[in-house]
């Protein structure tokens, strides 16, 4: 049998339903010859049955613990075949040919020196999700948390960390292709692997991203392909959002330790406290005199956070 074009690799858990739309989407909207491998992180709604059941041509590696995103991803892409590789969300819903069409336009990935290939992401028909992102560092960390960008626009040295004055209808170079869909050719990965498996789910999109621009290529945004990201992204993870919260600050550290160093990494945790004591304060103030659900909610947030920088458990 000839080895795919595409090998497309997606990470599920407890996703069943709009995995199975992902799924029914590729089928229908992809001509090129490809794979598609579900990498299943120990789901308990069912996940590994309904795909055997509804999709019995699709490769199924059922893990018996939740790995996380990243050592997923790595499982999957090491049985892949295909020329090209895309990760994908299982939140997804794939239109318009889009896995033909990046296939068709990554052919000159050696001429224009792309790396990884990203796509426009839709929240619904009418909402354009602004994907793409700088690589995390200080100054995002203390544009996001202490609203600089707001405060001080005029100073040069707060940057667009999020490329907010971009409305994502042009095609451009960005640092970090969101990891909803990436698009690569599979032999990038092959000598140096996929992820850093440190990352169990946010940053390794980004850590990836960096390799790929320290070796001389593009992470390359492209609006002739597209697709739906519901909600977001909030069908999947709000599951559990006050653990994902802490997972991405956890995350973003982790790339500024490994790739900005050690005093980049301390610059960031203290600017982290301090955003974060004001916060927990006001939550608990709010959570006290008003006593609603969402107040509670939000000091259950904050003030995890708070206890996990300074060395407590995780909520």
């Amino acid at each position: 049998m000839a080895e795919p074009t595409v090998s497309i690799v997606i990470v599920s858990w407890n996703t069943r339903d709009i995995l199975l739309d992902c799924l029914r989407s590729i089928e229908e909207e992809t001509t090129v010859s490809h794979e598609v491998i579900v990498v299943d992180n120990a789901s308990h709604d069912g996940t590994v049955e309904a795909v055997r059941s509804a999709f019995p041509n699709t490769r199924l590696i059922a893990n018996e613990e939740n790995r996380g995103f990243a050592a997923a991803n790595n499982q999957g892409a090491e049985i892949t075949t295909g020329e090209f590789l895309l990760l994908l969300n299982p939140d997804t819903v794939v239109l318009d040919h889009a896995v033909d069409r990046c296939a068709e336009r990554m052919r000159t990935w050696r001429e224009e020196r792309i790396g990884i290939l990203g796509c426009q992401v839709w929240e619904t028909p009418e909402v354009l999700q602004r994907t793409s992102l700088a690589f995390p560092g200080p100054q995002s960390i203390v544009k996001g948390f202490f609203r600089l960008d707001t405060l001080l626009p005029f100073l040069p040295m707060i940057k667009d960390t999020e490329y907010s004055r971009w409305d994502r209808k042009s095609d451009r170079d960005v640092q970090v292709i969101t990891g909803v869909f990436m698009f690569m050719p599979r032999e990038l990965i092959e000598e140096d692997g996929l992820f850093d498996e440190q990352f169990f789910v946010y940053g390794e999109e980004a850590d990836l991203c960096y390799r790929i621009w320290q070796r001389g290529l593009a992470c390359r945004f492209w609006t002739g392909a597209r697709i739906i990201h519901l909600d977001g992204g909030a069908k999947s993870t709000a599951q559990i959002r006050p653990t994902m919260h802490v997972q991405l600050l956890d995350s973003n550290l982790r790339f500024i330790r490994k790739n900005r160093g050690r005093i980049a990494w301390v610059v960031s945790w203290i600017a982290l406290v301090t955003a974060m004591i004001p916060r927990v304060v006001y939550a608990g103030i709010m959570a006290t005199f008003r006593r609603r659900e969402d107040d509670r909610k939000t000091l259950a947030v904050w003030g995890g956070t708070l206890r996990w920088l300074l060395g407590g458990r995780r909520p």
